[in-house]
């Protein structure tokens, strides 16, 4: 069964759904796209969202995980 986003304000069941059919929500699979894409959503729906705070510290998660002492934005610091 799908998950229905406009009802499901959840990150972890959008993810989910982007992880099975990419090009529908990204065009192109892209760490970019997807930043793009979830900054619109997390913009139009900050107040909807179930678990939104699991995500607040994301960076911070990525440079103790890896090592990487820079400070960076979470998209660059996938890339590196």
């Amino acid at each position: 069964m799908a998950t229905n986003i406009a009802v499901e304000n959840s990150v972890f069941d959008l993810l989910n759904d982007i992880r099975k059919r990419p090009a529908m929500y990204l065009g192109k699979p892209s760490i970019h796209h997807l930043r793009c894409f979830l900054g619109g959503w997390f913009y139009g729906k900050h107040h909807e969202i179930q678990d939104a705070a699991l995500f607040d510290e994301f960076a911070s998660w990525i440079e103790k995980k890896y090592e990487v002492n820079q400070h960076k934005d979470g998209q660059r610091l996938l890339s590196f």
